[in-house]
């Protein structure tokens, strides 16, 4: 299913399927450009992901399934509506200066880390997730 939701999209790929590791996988997924026409200038791959996580859940906890559009569609739709929240307070924003400050520059000699957290609540079912995605430099 993943691998046909990275078809799917129209992004400078082909590294993905090649991953042995995390942190290749992570480091590949710096290099990626979206490409038009989705209209979203942050990148997608977060989202991408975070909607695969989602979608596994969903078959694995309350067997439903989505299918590759679905994921794609949804991921692009969160990336959309996360972009224009950013934009909100300044109307400008939407000239090349204000869409490079929303994408951090990171330095060549970046390493990403991930950082995942997760809790079981038995007595209530109920379960929360959290993760983060930082860069370090390694000099």
């Amino acid at each position: 299913m993943a691998l046909q939701v990275w078809e799917l999209l129209s992004m400078e790929s082909g590294v993905l399927i090649a991953s042995t590791s995390i942190y290749e996988l992570m480091s590949s997924l710096l290099t990626i450009q979206n490409l038009p026409p989705y209209g979203v200038i942050i990148p997608l791959w977060p989202w991408v992901l975070w909607n695969l996580w989602k979608a596994r859940n969903h078959l694995c906890f309350e067997n439903r399934k989505f299918s590759a559009i679905e994921i794609v569609t949804k991921a692009i739709r969160d990336a959309m509506e996360w972009q224009k929240t950013q934009l909100v307070d300044n109307p400008q924003s939407a000239d090349n200066v204000h869409r490079r400050q929303l994408l951090p520059a990171l330095p060549s000699s970046a390493t990403p880390k991930c950082y995942v957290d997760a809790a079981w609540d038995a007595r209530t079912e109920a379960c929360g997730l959290g993760g983060s995605l930082q860069w370090t430099s390694i000099l």
